[in-house]
């Protein structure tokens, strides 16, 4: 595994730890011209959740999330997809 740091591509913020004791990571990249956070990008397009729990009132991904609903992208072509942290109770 290639870690961003080692390749400087951009950088991994620890914004907290959740209770299975992980780090919430925020990925930083660098993309000329911009920056992209990762985790922007991951729900735009439909690849993950925003996880409310650990981003509270964050309307970017709030905006994105919903914008990938409306678009039906990703996990969202799936009519009823399922939360990965209801996932793990099953």
């Amino acid at each position: 595994m290639v870690s961003i740091e080692s390749v400087d591509l951009g950088s991994a913020i620890c914004r907290g730890i959740d209770t299975t004791r992980a780090c919430l990571v925020q990925l930083v990249v660098w993309s000329e011209p911009l920056l992209a956070i990762a985790n922007h990008s991951l729900v735009k397009h439909g690849w993950c959740w925003w996880y409310r729990k650990h981003a509270p009132g964050d309307t970017v991904l709030e905006r994105l999330e919903a914008e990938a609903r409306e678009s039906k992208k990703g996990l969202w072509v799936d009519p009823q997809p399922v939360p990965l942290w209801e996932w793990r109770k099953r």
